[in-house]
C-alpha cells in the first residue's frame, strides 16, 4: 500500500505573526510571497494566512522563502480521518450538522421572498421525472464513423433510465455510479432550485451535511473564499475577520473526509466572461474546495449542453416535461389548494380542444404551467396564449389584481404600468448587457428606473432583496430570472437592438443576436411584435437573419448561427412560405454537414418548431428519397427529435421488411437498432418475426459473419423485458460456445461481444463462465483477455485486480503495456480496488525501476498516464510523477516526463516550474507533444498553438490529442491566439487538404471536421467584429509550411519561420550568449503584470523582488524609487560591471512605469520596451538600445 494522502498542515496563530513580520521586512504582500515561493498565483498563501490546512512542501517553501523556521510555524498535524480519531471526528460531524441544518432554515426563509410576490399561489406536489443521460463519447478517425455505427455527426444523449421525482430523492445518497457528482440540467423555470432545494431537505433528514451555494452569489469571489468567509460566518453568526483557524480548520477536514455535499445553483447565472469560462472557473475551484465530497450542481440546459466535457465527474440528469397526466394532476391539485376546484376540470378542457398543440406543449413546463393557473384562477374565460410572450403578459396582467391595498399607485393606469414596464426593462438589459447578470445593486437600479418607479417595483415584489454586498449595499433580483427577460423584450424597440450589420464599419455594428444570453429575449421579443401585430417587421428580422452575409463565404461559421436562430424564431410565427425554406435548409444541414458542433447547433433549433410542420417536411422529403438507406437515415433523424412520430416507426419497419427481402443482413441490423432507440421495446415487438428469422439463418454460419458484433446492441437490449430475457441467455451462451475456437476474426470478435453482453444481461451466470475461461487460460495472452471479461462479468472486487497485479510482473513488454493501459482507462472508476489490490504501489515501485534502466519502451509514459487517471494526489504519487518529469525530460522525445507533468497538472499541482524547460525543448524541436504541456499550462501560447494546429493539419486522424488539447483550451484562450487560429487555419486549410489528395490518403474527411469544429468553437468565443478581422487578415501570424511528405509519417511536419511570443529568459539566455557588449550587464524583466499600477514607489517594490530573485540575490528592503536605485547602484559594484542596464517588457505604455524609468536613468540605463514583438524582434531592439550606450 502507498502513503496515505497528506491532509497537510495549518500555521499556528504565533507563525502567522511570524510571517506576517517577516513579510513587512521584506516589504512583500501576498503576491510577492507567492512569486518568491515559487506558486503560480497567492491562492495558497491566501489559505495558509485564514489558518487553512495546505501541504507540507508548500509550508517548507513559504517558510524558505522567508527565512523562516518550519517548525516554528506549525504546531500539530491538521486532523485526519483514521479510526483513532473517529471519537473527535463524530463530535464534530455531530455539530456541523447542527450547523449546516440551521443555515439550510435561514436560506429557506430567505428564498421564500421570492414565492410570496403574489399573494396567491398554490404550491402543489407534482414534479417533472428526471432523465439520466449518457453522452457519447466523439468519435474521430473516419471508420468509426461509418453508416453502421452512426447516422449523424451528432446524436442526441442517450436516456439510460427516467427517475420519478420521489424515486430520485430516495436513491440519492446510497446511489453507485463511476461519477461522484451530479449536474442537474433544465430550462429556465424547470424547477432546478426547487429540485435542490428539495435534496437539501432530505439530505438534512439523513443527518447530511450540506452547503448551499448560490453561484451567482459569488460575484467575482472565488467559490472557496465564499465558504469560507461569507457563508460560514453567516452559518455561525458572527463577523467574517471573527472567524477562527481551528473553526475553518474543521470544516476543510469535513470537505476532505467526504462528509458535505455541496450543492451550486444556477451555473449560467455565474459572473464569469462566457458560459465556457464559468464551467472552467467552477471546474478548477470544485477541485480545490470539495476534497472527497460530492457536489450537486444545476444549470440552463443550453450552458450545459454546449460544454458539457469542461467538467468532468458528473452524472447528468436532465429535467424532463410534465406528461399530459401530470398537467391534469397539477391543474387539479393547484385549484384544489387555491379553493376552487371546480376550476380545474374548466382548464383541463380547453387545454385540450383542436388546434391547441402550441399551449399544450408549452405548459409541459412547471413554471409556466403555474403562470397559466394562476391567470385562469383570475378569469374562467381568459383566451389560451399562443406564444411565451402571451402567456407571460397574461400573468401580468393580472398581477396587479392580486397585490395588496398598501401600494398607494392608481395601478389601473395603463401609462403608469407602461412606464414602469419600461424602466424594468431598461434594468433587465443593463444587467444583461453589463457584469450585474442577473444581480442588480440599488445604484444600478436607481440609475436606469429612478427612485419612485424602483421603490414602486420593490413594493410590488417584481424586485426582491437577496443579499448584501461586501461594502452592505442592498442586492436585488427579479422574482424570477425569466421575467428579466420578459421585461428586457418589452422595452426593445427594434430587432436591430439585435443585430445591425455594416460590413464595412464593423465597430458600430450591433451583433448581441450571437450572444447566447440574448436568444430567449429574442423570442420573447419576438411573440410581443405578433402580439402587436407586426407580423411584418419579424419576417423582415428573419429575412436579415435567414440572408446574413459577411463576405466569409458559405462556410462562415456566423451564417450558420444567424440561420439557426432564425429557425428558432421561425418557432414563434405560424406556418409561412419562409417558415418551410428555412426549416429545410436547417433539416439539410443537420443531416449533411460534417461539424458536429453544427449538427448539434441545426438539432437544438429545430426543436424549437411544431412538431407538424417538421414532421409533413421530413414525409415530403422521405417521398422523394430514392434509396431504404436514404429514408432510414431520415426516419432517424426525425425520430431524434420526435421519437413518438408515427412516421418514423412505419418508415423504419418498411425499410428492415425490404432489406430482410433483399438479404441485406448488415443495414437490416442497423435499422432494428435504430427503431429500438427511438421506439424501444414497443417497436422491436412489430418486427420481432424478422429479426429471429434472420438470426436463425446467422447461427446457421457458427455466428462467424464479422458483421454480427451489430446485433449485440438489439440483444442487450430486448433481453431488459421478462418476454425476451431467457431467449437472449441461450442466443448468447451458444454464441460463445460455437464461437470458442472461433478461427475467423468476425468469430473472434462475436465470442469476446458475447460474453460482455452476457455481462449485462445475467451476471451471475457470465461470472461462471468467465471463471471457467480463467481456469483455462494457457498463457499471459489468454489470461489478460479473460481477466477483461471477468471485470465486465462482476461487481467490483478483488480477484482480477490481483490477477493484473501479477500480470505486472510479465517479461512480456506488450502484455505488460496492456496492463497499465487497461489500469488507465478503468482510472477513478475502480480507485478502491487499484489501491487495495497493491497496483498503485506497484505502478510506483515500476516507474524507479524503469527510470534506472533508462525506460526503453516507453513503459513510464503509461504509467504516468494511469496514475493521473486512477486520481489519488497522494504524496508519494505527486513525488513519483515529479520523479519522471525530472529523470527523463533531458531525452529529446520524454514522453513519459511529458505525460507526467499533464497528470500532475490533472491532480492539481502546479506545474509552472517545469514551463521554462518545455519551453526550450519546443523552441528546439517544435514537437506537438511538448506544445500540449506548454498549452496545459499557458492557454495563450503562441507558439504552442502554432504547432498543434500544424499536427492537426498535417497528421488529420493521427493528431486526435493536438485536437483536443486546442478544443480545451480554446475557452479560455485571449483574443490573440483564437485570432491565430482563425487566421492560421484559414490560411492553410486547403494547402493541407491539397497535400492529402496529392499522396492519396482517406483523412480528407477529418482535416475537414477538425477545421469547421475549430473553427466554429472560436467564433463562440470571439466577437463577431474580432473574428471577422481575423478571418480576412492576411498571414500575419506564422506561416505553416506543410511538407509534401507522407501524411501518415509521425515525423515532424512543420517549420517555424518566426517566435510570436515573448519569453523574457530567452531573451535574457542570448543576451548573455552572445556578448555584444561585454562591458554591459543587461537584465530583462517582464512587466506585464505591473502595468495596472499607478504608483512608481509601489512598481519599485516589485521590481526590485524581480530583478534580484531573477538572478539569485538576496531580496533587499525597498519602500519606494530611491531605494531602488541605491540597491541597483550597490548591485552593479557587486556585479563589477562597468554598466548594469535594465530592459523591461510590457504590452502597453504605463505612465508610472514611464515616471520610474526617468528617475533611475542617470544612475542606470533602464528602459520599457512595449508592443507584441516577438522574442526576436525584442532581442534585436535591445541589442540596438545597448549600441547606442
Amino acid at each position: 500500500m502507498g502513503q496515505e494522502r497528506d491532509r497537510g498542515k495549518c500555521f499556528t496563530a504565533e507563525g502567522i505573526a511570524l510571517i506576517e513580520e517577516a513579510m513587512q521586512a521584506k516589504g512583500w504582500d501576498r503576491e510577492d510571497l507567492a512569486g518568491n515561493a515559487e506558486f503560480q498565483d497567492k491562492k495558497t498563501i491566501d489559505r495558509a494566512l485564514q489558518g487553512i490546512a495546505i501541504d507540507q512542501k508548500s509550508i517548507k517553501k513559504i517558510a524558505n522563502a522567508l527565512g523562516l523556521n518550519f517548525n516554528d510555524l506549525i504546531d500539530l498535524p491538521a486532523k485526519k480521518v483514521s479510526t483513532h480519531s473517529k471519537s473527535s471526528l463524530d463530535r464534530n460531524l455531530m455539530g456541523w450538522q447542527k450547523i449546516c441544518g440551521e443555515m439550510l432554515a435561514k436560506q429557506k426563509e430567505a428564498r421564500q421572498l421570492r414565492k410570496e410576490a403574489t399573494s396567491i399561489g398554490a404550491e402543489v406536489n407534482v414534479y417533472v421525472p428526471l432523465d439520466l443521460l449518457e453522452h457519447k463519447e466523439q468519435t474521430r478517425s473516419k471508420q468509426d464513423k461509418s453508416d453502421s455505427d452512426q447516422r449523424n455527426q451528432y446524436q442526441e444523449p442517450k436516456v439510460v433510465k427516467t427517475f420519478e421525482h420521489d424515486d430520485f430523492l430516495l436513491s440519492l445518497v446510497d446511489r453507485q455510479s463511476k461519477n461522484k457528482h451530479i449536474a442537474i440540467v433544465g430550462e429556465a423555470g424547470a424547477g432546478k432550485t426547487t429540485l435542490l432545494a428539495r435534496i437539501a431537505d432530505e439530505l438534512d433528514k439523513k443527518q447530511k451535511l450540506q452547503i448551499f451555494v448560490s453561484l451567482a452569489d459569488l460575484q467575482g469571489r472565488s467559490l472557496e473564499d465564499h465558504i469560507y468567509g461569507k457563508w460560514l460566518s453567516e452559518a455561525l453568526g458572527v463577523q467574517k475577520d471573527s472567524i477562527n483557524a481551528e473553526q475553518k480548520n474543521d470544516l476543510f477536514q469535513q470537505f476532505q473526509s467526504g462528509e458535505i455535499w455541496l450543492l451550486l445553483d444556477g451555473l449560467d447565472e455565474m459572473r464569469a466572461k462566457s458560459s465556457a469560462d464559468a464551467l472552467e472557473k467552477i471546474n478548477r475551484e470544485i477541485r480545490e474546495v470539495i476534497g472527497q465530497s460530492r457536489v450537486v450542481l444545476t444549470s440552463r440546459l443550453n450552458v450545459w449542453d454546449t460544454y458539457l466535457n469542461r467538467l468532468s465527474g458528473f452524472d447528468t440528469f436532465r429535467m424532463g416535461d410534465f406528461s399530459p397526466e401530470q398537467v391534469d394532476k397539477f391543474i387539479g391539485d393547484w385549484f384544489v389548494e387555491a379553493g376552487k376546484p371546480e376550476s380545474a376540470p374548466i382548464l383541463q378542457a380547453k387545454l385540450k380542444e383542436p388546434n391547441r398543440d402550441r399551449i399544450r406543449d408549452m405548459v409541459r413546463h412547471p413554471l409556466r404551467l403555474a403562470l397559466l393557473c394562476q391567470a385562469f384562477d383570475r378569469d374562467l374565460n381568459t383566451e389560451l396564449p399562443e406564444t411565451k410572450a402571451g402567456l407571460y403578459d397574461l400573468f401580468v396582467l393580472y398581477f396587479y389584481e392580486w397585490k395588496p391595498n398598501n401600494v398607494d399607485e392608481d395601478l389601473t393606469q395603463d401609462t403608469l404600468r407602461e412606464e414602469l414596464h419600461l424602466a424594468l426593462g431598461k434594468l433587465a438589459i443593463a444587467g444583461i448587457d453589463g457584469d450585474a447578470g442577473f444581480r442588480l445593486s440599488r445604484s444600478l437600479a436607481i440609475k436606469e428606473m429612478g427612485d419612485r418607479l424602483f421603490e414602486l417595483a420593490i413594493r410590488l415584489n417584481w424586485l426582491i432583496p437577496i443579499e448584501r454586498d461586501e461594502n452592505d449595499r442592498q442586492v436585488y433580483s427579479f422574482f424570477h430570472t425569466t421575467f428579466q427577460e420578459y421585461f428586457a423584450a418589452l422595452a426593445i424597440p427594434s430587432w436591430r437592438f439585435f443585430l445591425h450589420h455594416d460590413i464595412y464599419n464593423l465597430e458600430n455594428g450591433i451583433y448581441r443576436v450571437f450572444k447566447p444570453e440574448w436568444i430567449e429575449i429574442i423570442i420573447l421579443w419576438i411573440g410581443n411584435q405578433l402580439q402587436l401585430g407586426h407580423t411584418d417587421i419579424v419576417l423582415e428580422f428573419i429575412y436579415s437573419l435567414s440572408d446574413f452575409n459577411d463576405l466569409m463565404g458559405l462556410e462562415s461559421p456566423y451564417s450558420y448561427q444567424a440561420h439557426f436562430i432564425a429557425t428558432i424564431c421561425v418557432g414563434e410565427i405560424r406556418s409561412d412560405k419562409i417558415s418551410e425554406n428555412i426549416i429545410n435548409k436547417t433539416i439539410n444541414i443537420w443531416i449533411t454537414n460534417i461539424s458536429q458542433e453544427i449538427n448539434q447547433s441545426a438539432l437544438k433549433s429545430l426543436k424549437f418548431i411544431n412538431f407538424s410542420l417538421i414532421e409533413s417536411i421530413f414525409n415530403d422529403l422521405i417521398k422523394v428519397s430514392e434509396s431504404n438507406k436514404n429514408i432510414a437515415q431520415l426516419a432517424v433523424s426525425l425520430g431524434e427529435v420526435y421519437p413518438n412520430s408515427l412516421v418514423v416507426k412505419s418508415c423504419l419497419k418498411k425499410v428492415i421488411s425490404e432489406y430482410a427481402i433483399a438479404e441485406n443482413h448488415i443495414e437490416l441490423w442497423v435499422c432494428i437498432n435504430d427503431l429500438i432507440k427511438i421506439s424501444g421495446i414497443e417497436g422491436f415487438i412489430e418486427i420481432e418475426s424478422i429479426f429471429f428469422n434472420v438470426l436463425e439463418k446467422i447461427r446457421l454460419n457458427d455466428f462467424n459473419e464479422d458483421y454480427f458484433f451489430i446485433v449485440f446492441f438489439s440483444l442487450k437490449s430486448i433481453a431488459k423485458t421478462n418476454k425476451y430475457h431467457t431467449v437472449v441467455k441461450k442466443i448468447l451462451f451458444e454464441i460463445i460456445l460455437k464461437t470458442d475456437s472461433a478461427s475467423s476474426i468476425g468469430g473472434r470478435i462475436n465470442h469476446e461481444q458475447a460474453l460482455y453482453a452476457l455481462a449485462e444481461v445475467d451476471p451471475e451466470l457470465s461470472r461462471k463462465v468467465t471463471n471457467v475461461w480463467l481456469a483455462k487460460s494457457e498463457d499471459e495472452s489468454s489470461l489478460f483477455a479473460n481477466v477483461k471479461l471477468l471485470l465486465k462479468a462482476s461487481e467490483p472486487s478483488l480477484e482480477p485486480f490481483i490477477v493484473i497485479y501479477r500480470l505486472l510482473d510479465s517479461d512480456d513488454i506488450e502484455i505488460l503495456r496492456n496492463c497499465i493501459e487497461y489500469i488507465e482507462s478503468m482510472g477513478s472508476k475502480k480507485q478502491n480496488e487499484i489501491v487495495n489490490s497493491g497496483i498503485l504501489e506497484k505502478l510506483i515501485e515500476m516507474s524507479l525501476s524503469l527510470i534506472s534502466n533508462g525506460d526503453p519502451e516507453l513503459i513510464c509514459r503509461h504509467i504516468a498516464k494511469a496514475l493521473g487517471n486512477i486520481g489519488i494526489a497522494s504524496q508519494q504519487v505527486i513525488e513519483t510523477l515529479e520523479n519522471i518529469v525530472e529523470s527523463m525530460y533531458p531525452k529529446r522525445m520524454d514522453y513519459g516526463s511529458i505525460q507526467a507533468a499533464i497528470s500532475l497538472h490533472k491532480l492539481g499541482c502546479n506545474i509552472s516550474k517545469y514551463e521554462t524547460f518545455f519551453m526550450n525543448k519546443l523552441i528546439t524541436y517544435n514537437e506537438p507533444e511538448t506544445a500540449k504541456v506548454i498549452k496545459t499550462i499557458n492557454h495563450n501560447n503562441m507558439l504552442a498553438t502554432q504547432i498543434l494546429i500544424g499536427d492537426i493539419l498535417t497528421r488529420s486522424g493521427e493528431s486526435w490529442d493536438s485536437y483536443e488539447c486546442l478544443i480545451d483550451t480554446i475557452p479560455n484562450s485571449s483574443i490573440k491566439v483564437l485570432s491565430l487560429i482563425v487566421s492560421f487555419l484559414k490560411n492553410n486549410y486547403q494547402n493541407a487538404l491539397n497535400n492529402v489528395k496529392k499522396y492519396g490518403y482517406d483523412s480528407i474527411e477529418v482535416i475537414e471536421e477538425n477545421y469547421h469544429q475549430l473553427i466554429w468553437l472560436c467564433s463562440k468565443n470571439m466577437s463577431y467584429p474580432d473574428f471577422y478581422k481575423a478571418w480576412h487578415s492576411q498571414i500575419i501570424y506564422t506561416h505553416l509550411e506543410i511538407a509534401e511528405t507522407n501524411p501518415s509519417n509521425n515525423t515532424n511536419k512543420i517549420q517555424i519561420l518566426e517566435s510570436q511570443f515573448i519569453d523574457c529568459e530567452v531573451i535574457q539566455k542570448e543576451l548573455d550568449r552572445k556578448a555584444n557588449h561585454p562591458e554591459i550587464r543587461c537584465l530583462v524583466v517582464d512587466v506585464r503584470h505591473l502595468e495596472q499600477e499607478s504608483d512608481p514607489n509601489v512598481i519599485a517594490k516589485k521590481l526590485t523582488n524581480k530583478i534580484f530573485n531573477s538572478i539569485g540575490r538576496r531580496i533587499p528592503v525597498v519602500q519606494d524609487v530611491s531605494c531602488l536605485e541605491r540597491e541597483l547602484l550597490n548591485l552593479k559594484f557587486d556585479l563589477g560591471v562597468e554598466k548594469l542596464a535594465i530592459a523591461l517588457y510590457g504590452k502597453s505604455p504605463n505612465e508610472a512605469i514611464h515616471q520610474l524609468c526617468q528617475s533611475l536613468t542617470d544612475s542606470i540605463p533602464i528602459r520599457p520596451f512595449t508592443g507584441e514583438k516577438s522574442t526576436q524582434e525584442l532581442i534585436f531592439k535591445i541589442n540596438a538600445w545597448l549600441s547606442e550606450m
